[in-house]
């Protein structure tokens, strides 16, 4: 085996000290003008330099070790770095079977801490427009057969010290917006959980003490097998819904049965309780009041303050007006009348009733009695 060669040079265009093989391949050498040490070069541009006999992954320049042999620090020359490993899978691999932990460390009493700074590259400046790159943080994967969680991605603020309250979590988008499940996201705070369109229900986020075996709120969409149909706001099982506003207490509740109250606690026989007045704005022909499947019948006083009419089939059919008047199929014609009952001409003459029943119409302006055998004139014109 060929054995290195110690040269020592001074002098001239010589001020330095090497080691070389017998190839003359540079091993170790002293620059004493510049002060420079180099391992693997002659030329040693910094203070201390090491050059690695490769430029990929089959070697590596530096290797520090602790005195049982364990690596501490290790510098492969495809650029990857090992912090207790000699396997880096990435720029900057951390080995071993312990968590690791980075942070600033205290440097000195009487002093607040100093902040830790991580950002992506930056575009570099051109003719054309070029995005900044992604800042992407990822739990570990797990391994094995069977079941197992992958690992998660935990964001703390630290603890404060006195009445000092725990920092938070600040993200400072700056006229950006923040994407949870999208990269694309459209608002200030959007998430995303696209579970299919089978019928069901998809929560997407919960809102509460710890999870959704307690009170809080869950937020999500539902599907009809076809398409996503609606969104939802719910309690989790076996807590009630709470809906307010800054004043103490829920203005709008709802139970374990979707019985709702308002002002009040729902009532366990009624799909609505309210504790307060109700008030609807009228629209020309159409109820306030009406019924599913059936809205041109209700209630409402579309023709006037201190007007109560009922309507069914979209027409008026019974007025009560300010004055205690009340009209069947009229709504004005009370003759400047106080408490009376004002009618119309029937349209279509009665038939003969039941025995038993009997029947009041205006025929050509008279009111009329129809019983089961005679039809009676009892106030003529």
């Amino acid at each position: 085996r060929s054995a290195p060669v110690l040269e020592l040079r001074v002098g001239g265009d010589y001020d330095s000290f090497r080691v070389t093989d017998a190839s003359s391949n540079s091993l170790l050498a002293v620059n004493f003008s510049g002060a420079k040490i180099g391992i693997g070069t002659t030329s040693p541009g910094s203070r201390f330099e090491i050059k690695g006999s490769t430029a990929d992954s089959t070697a590596s320049s530096l290797n520090v070790t602790n005195s049982a042999g364990t690596t501490m620090l290790y510098v492969r020359n495809d650029g990857k770095i090992g912090m207790g490993t000699t396997s880096p899978s990435s720029d900057l691999s951390f080995g071993g079977d312990t968590a690791r932990i980075i942070k600033l460390e205290v440097m000195s009493s009487n002093a607040a801490g100093n902040a830790l700074s991580v950002a992506a590259g930056a575009a570099g400046s051109g003719a054309s427009a070029f995005s900044g790159g992604s800042l992407n943080l990822s739990g570990g994967a797990a391994a094995g057969t069977g079941n197992a969680n992958g690992g998660y991605v935990v964001i703390g603020g630290g603890a404060g010290v006195g009445t000092g309250s725990q920092g938070g979590i600040y993200l400072n988008t700056s006229g950006g917006k923040v994407g949870i499940g999208t990269s694309l996201p459209s608002y200030i705070l959007h998430v995303v959980r696209d579970a299919g369109v089978s019928s069901n229900e998809y929560a997407i986020g919960f809102f509460g003490r710890a999870d959704t075996s307690n009170a809080g709120v869950i937020l999500g969409y539902g599907a009809n097998g076809t398409n996503d149909t609606y969104g939802f706001l719910k309690a989790p099982t076996n807590f009630k819904l709470g809906l307010g506003s800054n004043s103490d207490g829920d203005q709008m509740l709802f139970d374990l049965s979707g019985n709702v109250g308002i002002g009040t606690d729902p009532e366990s026989t009624a799909k609505l309780t309210v504790y307060g007045r109700i008030r609807g704005i009228p629209i020309s022909g159409d109820p306030i009041f009406s019924f599913a499947g059936d809205t041109n019948t209700g209630m409402t006083n579309y023709t006037g303050n201190d007007i109560l009419t009922f309507l069914t089939n979209g027409s008026d059919r019974l007025t009560i007006d300010s004055n205690g008047n009340v009209g069947i199929n009229n709504t004005s014609q009370f003759g400047s009348g106080v408490g009376v009952v004002g009618l119309k001409n029937a349209t279509t003459d009665p038939a003969a009733p039941t025995s038993g029943y009997g029947i009041l119409y205006m025929k050509n302006g008279a009111l009329r009695f129809r019983g089961a055998t005679s039809d009676t004139e009892i106030a003529p014109v």
